[in-house]
């Protein structure tokens, strides 16, 4: 669902509102009973449908269909809410994270930044959504969601670590799994995560964690013109929220490249993207 709240953004922003209305409201049937919305991604899938909703009634001011969905709006809210308080963790780094699968190539349940961040901005969302319905679970919602982001925060800082000289943000935040994966290089699944979490909009685009996560795509092999460098290749699909910290810090450059790279990439006869 990350990529199909992306797509959808794409339907808000070109006025085709119709067709994303319906694209939006028929996953509702696999929101579950219990609040988790989870489609082949992982957690922070409900994240991301809650921030496609919320895109949704700010292009369209569309209340009725926020209304209409409003029940299962409140279900994924408090699914991550009840998450948030069953987390028994004392540690400084996951206190106040949640442990779950983050993503569909990382299938056991592990603390991760990725779904921690689109869980906060789900929440955010949802106190929007509630809010511009006057409905009475925005204040709760609300008080949780900055209680999230101030964990999640506080959770970074803990976690920042220094390797050969340079300090790191690592994307799973337990000791065991900080960099065993990548080797400490962002050229596989820490470029990916790292990207799409500057995308969702919770660290400020300047600020302190934006500037670790882009010191380490651009000096710790994570992109490769314009694209994500993926081990010995490229994959175009994940670094859009790095081009996009790029228009925010004012550097055209990278973006430009970015955009070219992706559509020569798209040329391509062995691409099914």
């Amino acid at each position: 669902v990350y990529l199909e709240a992306i797509y959808m953004l794409a339907l808000f922003r070109l006025g085709y509102f119709d067709e994303a209305r319906t694209y939006l409201t028929n996953q509702l049937q696999f929101v579950r009973e219990d609040g988790l919305f989870l489609v082949n991604f992982g957690a922070t899938d409900t994240g991301c449908y809650l921030r496609a909703f919320a895109d949704y009634l700010r292009y369209t001011q569309d209340r009725q269909t926020i209304a209409d969905s409003a029940p299962q709006i409140k279900k994924m809210a408090g699914w991550i809410m009840r998450q948030r308080a069953a987390s028994k963790t004392d540690s400084s780094v996951t206190s106040g994270l949640i442990h779950v699968r983050p993503y569909a190539d990382h299938p056991e349940d592990t603390y991760a930044y990725l779904t921690d961040t689109y869980l906060c901005k789900g929440l955010e969302e949802a106190a929007y959504l509630m809010g511009e319905l006057n409905d009475s679970s925005a204040d709760e919602i609300r008080r949780e969601a900055a209680k999230d982001r101030a964990d999640l925060l506080r959770s970074m800082s803990n976690a920042v670590t220094n390797v050969d000289g340079m300090d790191l943000l690592p994307m799973l935040p337990e000791p065991e799994h900080q960099f065993k994966k990548s080797d400490s290089k962002a050229d596989d699944y820490y470029g990916s995560n790292a990207s799409m979490l500057l995308e969702i909009g919770v660290l400020e685009p300047r600020g302190k964690f934006a500037d670790l996560i882009v010191k380490m795509l651009e000096q710790r092999g994570g992109k490769s013109l314009g694209a994500l460098a993926w081990r010995h290749g490229i994959d175009h699909a994940y670094l859009y929220g790095y081009l996009l910290n790029c228009l925010q810090r004012n550097r055209p450059r990278e973006a430009v490249l970015g955009l070219y790279g992706w559509m020569a990439y798209g040329m391509t006869r062995n691409t099914y993207s």
